[in-house]
């Protein structure tokens, strides 16, 4: 049960939603088999208190103790659970979208002909559509969606359609529009982006055609549409550092606005940028990357479900380093050593630790701490050979250079 589906996604739960899925299969309403119950309560203790995984065989014997061990049986039981588990999350989750509630709603209310409800809600809709201002892709789609059932709602008056049509519908024009044109220039992005390091010959339809639209400044107040036309500029136009500069300011000062994934994927670009311009020799941006691993970490985009990447951490590392900012480096290797994935925690932070001594010619320090480590990663082995000989290299120039001030006495 060690390597299952179902067991991965029991530990993905934190202690409240735990909680919440165990109310939810105690529901008759939800569940009514007791021996999914069971099997549900064996899982629960288990990831509440952190014991060791039982296998399959012994979940069986504790379901079914008089019977001879089935594994179609106990697959068949975690396949069920999995599902529950899953209606459980789906639940979950909509439970907050507003908007898939009251689509839903007003086709349920239209279908049985309840006009006085249908007819309460519309006027909610109108209410809080009013008060609302779309921001992200799917708002814009959202905003379509109600902007359309709203149309709906008043085709059967003539007057409340005619007066629809002049007031709203540009406006569920315009919301369709912007969640076109922001999913086909990140997607434009994209595929320029992912050019760099696969060779790959698409179509993208219509690309011209959305560059000349939005140039001309259509939807130019959308910031979503603004962003990524900066993006698109920093991918063709890697020696022109202006709009690279635009994009990074509105990053750092308006990333709240973005949710999280997008705030992501647009620090992504920028992060990219910043490291192309330094492999085209452009040392000033040492430091400009090293300020933008800073507010990665300050505002969190760079941890992903509380965790940050070997690679990252390596990545500060160095950009620290090559910057000068070594006091900073070396609480920044202590401080997020415990955000590390815990399997390879120990591996990233000596080799990250030595890399910080070598900085410091502290060559003695890196040597006590790579003497007694095997790095099984080929990631760090790589790594771990270079800076071995490369502390080597330098103790033998020490050596050398005492050697000889030694024979000029």
């Amino acid at each position: 049960m060690q390597e299952s589906k179902l067991l991965e996604a029991y530990l993905s739960l934190d202690h409240v939603k735990l909680k919440q899925f165990d109310r939810f299969m105690q529901s008759p309403y939800f569940n009514e088999s007791t021996i999914l119950l069971s099997l549900h309560k064996i899982l629960y203790h288990q990831v509440q208190k952190k014991l060791e995984t039982p296998t399959r065989e012994e979940v069986f014997c504790q379901l079914y103790p008089s019977q001879k061990f089935d594994d179609a049986r106990i697959r068949y039981l975690m396949s069920r659970l999995l599902e529950l588990l899953e209606e459980f999350l789906f639940q979950e989750g909509v439970k907050h979208e507003q908007n898939v509630k009251q689509l839903y709603l007003f086709d349920y209310y239209e279908a049985k002909n309840c006009n006085k409800t249908k007819e309460q809600l519309v006027n909610k809709i109108r209410r809080e559509s009013d008060k609302s201002k779309p921001i992200r892709d799917n708002d814009f789609l959202e905003r379509y969606r109600l902007e359309e059932l709203l149309q709906r709602a008043s085709a059967a008056n003539i007057e409340e359609y005619s007066k629809y049509m002049k007031e709203h519908f540009s406006t569920a024009i315009s919301a369709l529009d912007a969640y076109y044109f922001i999913n086909k220039l990140r997607h434009l992005c994209s595929l320029l982006n992912a050019k760099n390091v696969v060779q790959m010959d698409v179509h993208f339809a219509l690309q011209e055609e959305i560059l000349q639209i939005t140039d001309k400044g259509y939807l130019s107040e959308n910031k979503l549409i603004q962003t990524y036309r900066l993006i698109y500029k920093t991918l063709t136009e890697t020696g022109n550092t202006a709009d690279y500069w635009v994009l990074r300011d509105s990053l750092f000062q308006e990333w709240q606005i973005f949710n999280i994934n997008e705030a992501r994927e647009i620090f992504a670009y920028v992060q990219n940028f910043g490291i192309k311009q330094i492999n085209l020799g452009n040392s000033e941006f040492n430091e400009e990357l090293f300020r933008v691993y800073d507010f990665g970490l300050q505002s969190g985009i760079l941890l992903q479900n509380g965790l940050l990447s070997e690679a990252n951490y390596k990545n500060i590392t160095v950009i620290g380093l090559r910057s000068g900012h070594l006091d900073w480096v070396k609480e920044f290797i202590e401080n997020y050593r415990s955000y590390l994935p815990e399997e390879n925690q120990a591996n990233a932070y000596i080799f990250n630790k030595s890399n910080y001594h070598f900085y410091k010619k502290e060559y003695t320090e890196v040597l006590k701490l790579l003497q007694d480590v095997v790095f099984n990663y080929i990631f760090y082995a790589i790594d771990y050979r270079i800076i071995l000989l490369k502390t080597y290299f330098e103790l033998q120039e020490r050596e050398a250079d005492r050697n000889a001030n030694t024979n000029t006495y």
